[in-house]
């Protein structure tokens, strides 16, 4: 389980699975064509149809939330993103 710390306001919570999933892969390497299309590699049978919108919806609220950002060339994640919580 993640647990969000928000630096923005006095409030802490524990993420989903999706949202999860996605701060997870977050890795600074992978644009969101890539990690939709290695996301849809992992279904054996059939990619569910609304699997892409989903992901974006989730990009788009861990980007509101200012969890995750985005950026125009590769970087490292936020080492100080990775340290358990005491």
């Amino acid at each position: 389980m993640i647990t969000v710390i928000d630096s923005h306001a006095s409030r802490v919570f524990t993420m989903n699975p999706w949202p999860q999933l996605i701060f997870l892969a977050a890795n600074g390497k992978l644009t969101i064509t890539e990690y939709v299309s290695h996301l849809a590699g992992k279904y054996k049978k059939e990619i569910p149809s609304d699997l892409d919108n989903t992901v974006l919806s989730m990009i788009e609220l861990l980007l509101k939330d200012k969890i995750i950002g985005l950026s125009t060339v590769p970087r490292e994640p936020d080492p100080a993103n990775n340290l358990p919580i005491k």
